[in-house]
């Protein structure tokens, strides 16, 4: 029973991945879009910011899409033409790798982006008004209220990189109602499709479950794995972190679990000839932090997500079978993920083609 879940879960995962031509659309009023490909909206080490009062999970690629609306202030200071082709269309697409609250810092630099103004006249600006008994934060979220200033939302903001223009903007009917981004699947617009490819954006591999984007994902040979491994596995424990480690078969797990306990790291095997009310008891130590590394071997049902998840001879035939099973295996990682490989196969490519 638990091996046709676990085929089932596989197939489902891997029926994410050929799916996933389906990419977020984030909509915003003209010129915020524009300004942010245009570097207008540079903060820090990020290619663009955009601030919402909402809070949103996902990391990954979106699309940037410009809507009926104009900002006049915006477009008046960064002299943007208002012309009726830069409405209704997907502009281009970027990666969102973070969404929280911004800084004071970062806010400060969100006003001189959105006004076009020094930094240091942003600094004059509120210096002034806390001297009137305004607080920092009522300056800095009702800009707009001192002047004809654009000010970002309160809330959390999204920061960008890899940020990709498209050279003729896409068409796009955005549906009434919702405010918020919608999924859309890329492959119904073939303009949409020639514009991805065009900026080097391969939807037929690029895109992953939106769990698996998140992850750290690198590549180690396979001929020097378990040197690394103990690496891994020495440098997640100074920090309390927790690893599983997956092999192909149950005496390999066995046999590695005996040689990284001779090393002094605390690790117990696990696989299905081990009895159940004993794998429930090494899943019980492993939840509290009792045992540092798991080796599994044919079954992770059972086991809790973790920081890090390593791969042990992930491109040998005997051991993954295709998309499904790796992408299976990786989301179990919170964090990260290290494929021990030679050679990068069809099956790791497809799932994680950011791997060289």
């Amino acid at each position: 029973m638990r091996q046709e879940q676990r085929h089932t879960q596989e197939q489902e995962l891997g029926k994410e991945i050929t799916k996933k031509w389906m990419i977020p659309v984030f909509p915003n009023w003209f010129p915020y879009n524009n300004m942010v490909f245009d570097g207008h909206l540079k903060v820090g080490k990020y290619a663009g910011v955009k601030t919402r009062s909402w809070q949103w999970d996902y990391r990954g690629p979106v699309l940037f899409y410009n809507s009926l609306r104009t900002e006049k202030r915006a477009t008046q200071v960064y002299e943007y033409e208002n012309d009726r082709r830069e409405h209704k269309v997907i502009i281009g697409i970027a990666d969102i790798v973070e969404s929280r609250p911004l800084t004071i810092d970062e806010a400060k630099q969100m006003l001189a982006n959105f006004n076009n103004m020094p930094l240091a006249s942003v600094e004059q600006i509120i210096k002034n008004l806390r001297k009137e008994g305004y607080f920092l934060d009522e300056i800095i979220y009702n800009f707009y209220d001192f002047g004809p200033y654009v000010a970002p939302y309160r809330g959390f903001g999204f920061f960008f990189q890899n940020l990709r223009r498209f050279e003729t903007y896409v068409p796009f009917n955005w549906p009434s109602g919702p405010v918020k981004p919608i999924f859309i699947n890329t492959k119904e617009n073939p303009q949409l499709v020639k514009q991805l490819k065009l900026v080097g954006y391969d939807i037929e591999s690029k895109s992953l479950p939106m769990d698996l984007a998140r992850l750290e994902v690198s590549r180690v040979p396979a001929t020097g794995q378990i040197s690394v491994l103990e690496k891994v596995i020495r440098n997640a424990s100074a920090k309390k972190e927790r690893v599983i480690v997956i092999l192909n078969n149950e005496r390999a797990a066995e046999d590695l679990s005996e040689y990284l306990n001779e090393l002094g790291l605390n690790t117990r095997y696990f696989h299905t000839e081990i009895a159940q009310k004993h794998r429930e008891q090494i899943v019980k130590e492993f939840e509290k932090n009792g045992t540092a590394v798991v080796i599994a071997a044919n079954t992770i049902e059972e086991l809790p997500r973790v920081t890090t998840v390593v791969i042990i001879d992930a491109d040998k035939d005997r051991g993954l079978r295709n998309e499904g099973q790796l992408a299976y295996y990786s989301s179990l990682a919170i964090k990260r993920v290290v494929i021990c490989a030679d050679k990068l196969s069809a099956t790791i490519r497809s799932v994680f083609p950011q791997l060289k």
